[in-house]
């Protein structure tokens, strides 16, 4: 834990720690202790607080999507699902992983957004996970590589909309939100959806 912590604080204090703690295959180890301390919550907190912080390099995400990363920053949405202090910062970096292609089939098979619609409906007071559970939700029904939306669920869009309706006056995740629900709108079938959510349009007003 204390490793995982001290992680935390130099690519905090310096972001070009970033690059030079995925030089040294960190991330691997980062994955295995997940994997073999799977109940304890210091660990589980600590190494999303890394993985969050790591993510906004490329060849970082890579290697964590390689190393099984996001099936279990999934199992932590659910084991810790009514822990704050966990699902936190595993939002923030599930955020930070749903920028990167390669990790399109592990969100699909993790079902990861059903997890993180879930949470999000469980945690609706929580902003700063609203917001990033708001840009993962959207990041995962893009696909920009191939230039798709997908057709998604009512309960996805609606977590959208929830969100941005409980935390009006705050203008950071309202945006977040609203570029979501851009993004969803080019595809026909989510906008017919939106249209029988009741309430949804006057939010923009």
């Amino acid at each position: 834990v204390l490793c995982l912590n001290g992680m935390h604080k130099i690519c905090k204090e310096d972001p070009q720690n970033k690059e030079r703690l995925r030089a040294t295959n960190v991330v691997e180890d980062i994955a295995s202790a997940m994997k073999e301390f799977g109940s304890s919550r210091d660990v589980q907190q600590s190494a999303a607080s890394v993985i969050s912080r790591v993510t906004s390099n490329a060849e970082a995400r890579t290697d964590l999507v390689q190393a099984g990363a996001i099936r279990l920053l999934v199992r932590m949405l659910q084991s810790f699902a009514g822990d704050t202090g966990v699902i936190t910062p595993t939002m923030a970096a599930l955020r930070g992983l749903s920028v990167e292609p390669s990790a399109r089939k592990d969100f699909e098979l993790s079902m990861a957004s059903k997890y993180v619609i879930e949470a999000m409906g469980r945690h609706t007071s929580l902003a700063s996970f609203q917001r990033d559970g708001c840009a993962f939700l959207s990041n995962v029904s893009v696909d920009l590589e191939n230039q798709d939306v997908a057709s998604v669920s009512s309960d996805l869009i609606q977590a959208i909309v929830n969100a941005m309706d409980n935390h009006k006056g705050d203008d950071s995740l309202v945006s977040v939100a609203c570029f979501a629900l851009r993004n969803l709108s080019y595809e026909i079938a989510n906008v017919r959806r939106m249209r029988n959510i009741p309430g949804v349009f006057a939010l923009f007003d």
